[in-house]
């Protein structure tokens, strides 16, 4: 592959992050409002283990989605430091390394907070 190509596949790769995350936005701001209207207050149980099962699933699709390409963005990163004349913009890209690092921990961090704090919310 060529700059051109890498450099086409990698904003396809950020393009491909950033749509996984409105699904679980779009729920995660259902469930606030929700919970801001006391809502989730005395639901039965198998109503919120619903909940979390639904949730659980929905975020665990998006967690493997935003790190498969995370992955592949590590990759093209490979690819881009083998060639040899790089543009500003490759030679930027090539420096994304610990960008990508510091992203997969936060987005560990991230979801294992907000799902604590449904349980939490759920059940308090």
């Amino acid at each position: 592959m060529d700059e051109k190509d890498l450099l086409a596949l990698w904003n396809q790769l950020r393009k491909n992050f950033v749509n996984a995350q409105f699904i679980p936005v779009l729920v995660f701001v259902v469930l606030i409002n929700q919970a801001i209207e006391g809502n989730l207050i005395g639901l039965p149980d198998n109503i919120k283990y619903f909940i979390l099962v639904i949730v659980g699933i929905i975020g665990l699709l998006t967690f493997i989605n935003q790190y498969s390409s995370i992955r592949e963005a590590m990759s093209i990163i490979k690819d881009i430091n083998s060639l040899k004349k790089k543009s500003a913009l490759a030679t930027k890209i090539s420096n994304s390394q610990p960008y990508l690092n510091l992203t997969a921990i936060a987005i560990t961090g991230f979801s294992l907070l907000s799902y604590a704090l449904l349980i939490w919310t759920l059940f308090q």
